[in-house]
């Protein structure tokens, strides 16, 4: 009875590691968080907030799991403009990229989960930033994010300690 018992718990744990691989546990990944929120009263009125992880596969990849929320001003208006998040990665000059994750359904209409990918050559660090843009997409143009200092919110780097 106690072969039989251990032969079970054997293939029990067997199949447990099968299954942690197979739902994308990585070994070695390494996770960062970020928190970062615009402010507001400027060109939009709203304001905005994003947290998330960014998780480091290896030395060239990286996932970011956000949740992103457009805010309404403080008389609960929407000012048409929407939460965009971009990611930037290894040095402050490279161009940034995305967006990669947004809300842009109307202020006050809950969070927005999403999991990106980043990767391409080595990645060393990241960081993302939130910005409020006006979509005019529907009408084919490009996203018109405000210039305001006050309604853009950058999280520190994030090292890759992968490399």
């Amino acid at each position: 009875m106690a072969a039989s018992t251990n032969s079970r718990f054997r293939r029990l744990i067997a199949v447990a590691a099968v299954c942690l691989t197979a739902g994308g546990v990585a070994q070695g990944a390494s996770a960062a968080t970020f928190d970062i929120q615009t402010g507001g009263g400027t060109v939009a009125d709203g304001w905005a907030t994003a947290t998330g992880t960014i998780t480091f596969l290896n030395g060239s990849s990286a996932n970011i799991d956000t949740s992103i929320t457009d805010r309404c001003d403080s008389g609960g208006n929407g000012d048409g403009y929407g939460a965009y998040l971009f990611v930037q990665k290894n040095a402050a000059g490279n161009p940034w990229i995305g967006p990669v994750a947004w809300d842009n359904n109307g202020c006050g209409s809950g969070a927005v989960r999403m999991i990106t990918g980043v990767s391409g050559g080595t990645v060393t660090r990241l960081r993302v930033q939130l910005r409020e843009c006006d979509d005019p997409a529907p009408a084919g143009g490009a996203l018109d994010c405000s210039g305001a200092a006050i309604d853009t919110a950058t999280s520190a780097w994030k090292d890759n300690p992968l490399n």
